[in-house]
């Protein structure tokens, strides 16, 4: 099945999109359109060597778009994290759920001996951070000028 031609809501030139195989048959003749307005990479179902199991985007691509487009490099301790800028610039969320533990309709338990060191490492230009914690004062800090990282830990 095809949908008819529309470029309604395309890649503005000079963009970065990923589509899958999948979907560039459904576009149809749509696709070809799309890519003649910016760059368009179909992407291949790649197996995950961890899960053994199809994956929707391969480790390696998925690196080669967190170095080339977030602003921010996170390394250390396995954590979730999300990035937002606000108007005064970008919130990095980290979530460490080591060493938290939740039981039915109890709150959680969270053993505080279990920490994650976590390196930043901006690719903007910065001096200062600021670390937000629950229940804590916020703490401003100067960035090293030399190595352009922080650790939080």
């Amino acid at each position: 099945m095809s949908i008819p031609c529309r470029t309604e809501n395309r890649v503005e030139i000079g963009k970065y999109a990923l589509a899958f195989r999948r979907t560039c048959a459904f576009i149809g003749c749509g696709i070809e359109r799309i890519k003649n307005e910016g760059t368009v990479e179909v992407l291949q179902t790649e197996i995950n060597p961890s899960t053994n199991r199809p994956s929707a985007i391969s480790n390696k691509k998925l690196t080669e778009l967190t170095t080339r487009y977030l602003p921010i490099a996170v390394e250390g301790t396995t954590v979730e994290y999300q990035i937002n800028r606000n108007k005064s610039g970008w919130v990095i969320e980290l979530i460490h759920n080591d060493g938290v533990s939740k039981k039915g309709h109890l709150p959680a338990v969270t053993d505080e001996t279990i920490i994650a060191n976590i390196t930043l490492t901006p690719r903007f230009p910065t001096d200062t951070y600021t670390i937000w914690r629950c229940g804590s004062e916020d703490e401003t800090h100067r960035i090293d000028q030399i190595d352009k990282s922080f650790h939080v830990a």
